[in-house]
């Protein structure tokens, strides 16, 4: 039994319409607001978390809200900045509006891109609860309220000023910028605004002379990826190249950045 599980989720900044913000540092951003579509009743609770610049981007899984995880990979979700806790009953009506953190309590000491992540944790209500000894699995109750089959989006400001080339409210490449140098053994990190019309993003990187050497499939929701080591070792001439389209319905693309080179520091 379930007693609340959420079926569409978008976050949107109160009477601004850009899906990205620009925050001078040491500036208070504007506030968020994430508006919620649910069946069933129940209480929800979670917290706001901030991933800063250079931290380890979230998964798919992470941004999954904890009960749709099985109860052993609940603490294997990454930990993000704690910026503040929620816990509100939702009456049965199918719709509620969460005021997002304190904005004075978002970062915004950290030039770069900084990501707001709405953290559903699994709520007890007795609906929800499954007692595996009744089922003969366990001798645990396990909560299970706040399902969502889908990782929950996430939001994005940057500190500082917007990179060139990066628009707000338009579907953009972020991070590398273009002609961008990685240097030696640091992890190379891509990010991209959201498309509302996104269902899959495919994240596809090219060696120097544009042949394919590796691709990611990422879901609506999930604006960045963190890629293994060994691409480093397929780079020629000491550059990579990188663009992100989106897959829309019936496995169609609909939109495409420009292709971005990256430069391969020596070591």
């Amino acid at each position: 039994v379930v007693s609340c599980m959420y079926e569409t989720v978008w976050f949107h900044f109160h009477a601004i319409a850009e899906s990205l913000l620009s925050v001078e540092r040491d500036a208070v951003p504007a506030p968020l607001q994430a508006e919620i579509f649910y069946n069933g009743t129940g209480r929800l609770q979670g917290r706001w978390e901030v991933v800063l610049p250079g931290d380890d981007p979230p998964s798919g899984r992470d941004l999954l809200p904890e009960a749709s995880l099985p109860v052993e990979e609940r603490p294997l979700q990454r930990r993000y900045t704690q910026v503040e806790r929620f816990n509100i009953f939702l009456p049965p009506i199918g719709r509620i509006v969460l005021s997002g953190p304190d904005p004075k309590k978002l970062p915004t000491t950290l030039d770069g891109l900084h990501q707001v992540l709405l953290r559903i944790e699994a709520s007890d209500d007795k609906e929800a609860d499954s007692d595996l000894a009744a089922a003969g699995a366990g001798a645990e109750v396990v909560h299970s309220g706040g399902v969502a089959g889908f990782p929950l989006p996430v939001l994005r400001y940057f500190v500082g000023s917007v990179p060139p080339g990066v628009t707000l409210g338009a579907f953009t490449p972020l991070a590398p910028l273009a002609d961008a140098a990685a240097p030696p053994g640091a992890p190379l990190d891509f990010s991209w605004t959201q498309a509302p019309q996104a269902l899959i993003y495919r994240l596809e990187i090219a060696d120097g002379e544009g042949k394919e050497v590796f691709s990611a499939l990422l879901q609506q929701g999930i604006g960045s990826y963190r890629a293994p080591s060994f691409l480093r070792e397929k780079g020629t001439n000491g550059k990579l190249r990188w663009r992100v389209v989106v897959i829309g319905p019936e496995n169609r693309p609909v939109a495409a950045s420009e292709w971005r080179e990256i430069r391969l520091a020596a070591k």
